[in-house]
């Protein structure tokens, strides 16, 4: 494996594409709210209105179909970066149901370089993450709007999730269990940008211990719901 002296450029795709996300859902809301400008005016001349009490962006019996690209923020001798997806259905408003598959790559860190040209004859100092999945079960508590500029509103909910399966690094199967929180926001009926920060957890032997390795990954991905 080798050192990827470019890993700041995650950042700056997850910057582009938040960007271009934000910029289409700008366009969006400013036609959305011309036509709310448009129906107060008809209000100050008299016309009736009906107001609608009820979440815009609903969930329940919908699934959830989600491509990811994420990268590892915690392990100083491996750098991981991966793609997948998942797929939710949404029981409810609150509960939701998550298989999710994900293919990784990895280099060795600075560190790792450093460690091994001291003590070639050292073995490999941490396992690298190949592949993950998880079944796993989603609360979605909060949902909720803000004011952004005092321009549109936009609408999130947030989530937790926890659950069980299976990571293969390059040194064996592993059991694993995960959990994590994550924030929707919601741009059209249908779509919505989703973070997510989790931490995956399994156990892995170094020479005479067996330790729990945290896993903790950064997720962003671009949700489509069906139905």
């Amino acid at each position: 494996m080798r050192y990827n002296k470019y890993k700041g450029s995650n950042m700056v795709k997850i910057a582009r594409f938040i960007g271009i996300f934000l910029f289409i859902s700008s366009v969006v809301m400013a036609s959305k709210y011309k036509k709310v400008i448009e129906r107060m005016e008809d209000l100050r001349h008299g016309a009736k209105i009906t107001v609608i009490e009820s979440p815009i962006y609903k969930k329940a019996a919908r699934l959830e179909i989600t491509p990811y690209y994420g990268f590892s923020s915690n392990d100083p001798y491996i750098n991981t970066t991966f793609q997948g997806g998942a797929l939710t259905y949404h029981i409810s408003e609150f509960i939701g149901i998550e298989a999710a598959y994900f293919s990784a790559s990895t280099s060795v860190t600075p560190l790792a370089d450093q460690i091994h040209e001291e003590h070639p004859d050292k073995d490999e100092i941490s396992s690298a993450a190949q592949s993950f999945y998880n079944l796993n079960v989603s609360l979605t508590p909060i949902y909720s709007k803000l004011s952004v500029f005092s321009n549109f509103i936009l609408h999130y909910d947030m989530s937790f999730t926890a659950g069980l399966g299976q990571t293969k690094t390059n040194w064996d199967d592993n059991f694993t269990y995960n959990f994590g929180m994550g924030v929707r926001l919601f741009s059209l009926k249908r779509l919505a940008l989703n973070f997510a920060f989790r931490d995956y957890i399994h156990k892995e032997k170094r020479q005479s211990l067996t330790i729990n390795k945290h896993n903790l990954y950064t997720m962003l991905g671009l949700s489509l719901f069906v139905f």
